[in-house]
């Protein structure tokens, strides 16, 4: 049995559940990478400070897997707000997933005038972590020191749908989706 952590965390895909002090679980997830760890700050729903009660399922799953078992977890064990079980998740589960552009099933789909406009009201106003803030000049120059630093050696692709994102040459991925250099990127 392998012992899963921040600094271990499983290959490839994984369901995951945050576990109370009482045994029970309070939420399931799929991750990959360190998810399980850290999730957004915009999360409703974050790590335990225990990271003892982080609980790796099931790893070293694919993607369908993963979110197949996250769905199943979700649904034997009930949510909270739907008032069948014990769960803080607020979907069914499986609906994530970590596919890049043309690859990802709502890649180039617009949002609906309702999806919009929830998710103009939740980045606006109050509901925008740097509202009314600005950044000082020392957080400024940090952040350009820190995305100056994560480009270095890394060039910009493009996919056939203008997808772009910076990679190492020697990243396989580029071969794997079709990717081509921008042309006067270094």
């Amino acid at each position: 049995m392998t012992i899963y952590s921040l600094s271990n965390p499983p290959k490839g895909c994984y369901t995951y559940a945050y576990i109370r002090d009482d045994g029970s679980p309070y939420y399931i997830g799929k991750g990959t990478h360190k998810r399980a760890w850290r999730h957004c700050k915009r999360d409703l729903i974050k790590p335990p400070v225990d990271r003892s009660k982080i609980l790796i399922l099931e790893a070293n799953l694919s993607e369908v897997g993963a979110l197949a078992l996250e769905r199943r977890y979700i649904r034997w064990y009930g949510r909270i707000d739907d008032s069948s079980g014990c769960l803080r998740n607020r979907t069914d589960g499986g609906q994530g997933g970590s596919f890049p552009g043309n690859l990802n099933g709502m890649y180039g789909k617009p949002w609906s005038p309702e999806q919009s406009k929830i998710i103009a009201e939740r980045n606006t106003g109050i509901g925008n972590g740097m509202f009314n803030k600005k950044h000082t000049d020392a957080t400024r120059k940090k952040m350009s020191e820190n995305h100056t630093r994560s480009c270095l050696g890394k060039r910009l692709f493009t996919d056939l749908d203008g997808m772009r994102r910076y990679m190492l040459p020697t990243d396989p991925r580029i071969i794997e989706f079709g990717l081509v250099p921008v042309v006067g990127s270094v």
